[in-house]
């Protein structure tokens, strides 16, 4: 009797012969073939007799591989590398962010600091209404004055004086 080709699935040519004690399910298999079937896991139980005649029906059955048995490796391996790439790009970000906000902390501080104080002054600006009416009509017709001219210099103080004295005690359109 020949020995027949492996082949996991059932095919058509192989159907069991009715004549005589002979087994054409039963498959011979050599040990590499034994071994490639267990390294594959499709190795569940096969004849492994060299003679296919027997009492007993020894018929092959396949253990399948599920989609889920292969892929199942490949995502792990990229969940690990997403893991890896994420770790990385986390720890830069946070070097960097770190770097950034130990220089940039203490310029905040100080324009906090800046920020109340000039609202604390803008609230008290009553109390200061002369000089800075003052100030800005001598400051802003005095740049002018050096630009273009005395007169334009003085239309421009009496300007910024009026907007000067305006934003501290208000306007009174009555």
């Amino acid at each position: 009797m020949s020995k027949m080709s492996w082949w996991p699935f059932p095919r058509s040519s192989q159907s069991p012969s009715t004549n005589g004690d002979e087994e054409k399910d039963s498959v011979a298999l050599d040990k590499d073939q034994i071994l490639n079937l267990q390294k594959f896991g499709t190795f569940d139980q096969y004849s492994t007799t060299d003679d296919n005649v027997g009492s007993s029906r020894s018929r092959p059955t396949t253990k399948t591989i599920s989609i889920n048995d292969a892929i199942q490796p490949l995502i792990k391996q990229f969940v690990s590398m997403t893991n890896t790439t994420l770790a990385t790009l986390e720890k830069s970000a946070d070097e960097t962010s770190t770097a950034f906000i130990s220089r940039f902390r203490p310029l905040l501080i100080q324009g906090e600091y800046i920020v109340t104080r000039s609202l604390a002054t803008y609230e008290q600006r009553g109390q200061y209404g002369v000089p800075i009416v003052a100030g800005s009509a001598i400051l802003f017709g005095g740049l002018v004055a050096l630009r273009t001219g005395k007169y334009r210099g003085a239309m421009a103080a009496s300007v910024a004086g009026g907007a000067a004295y305006g934003n501290i005690y208000g306007y009174q359109l009555s």
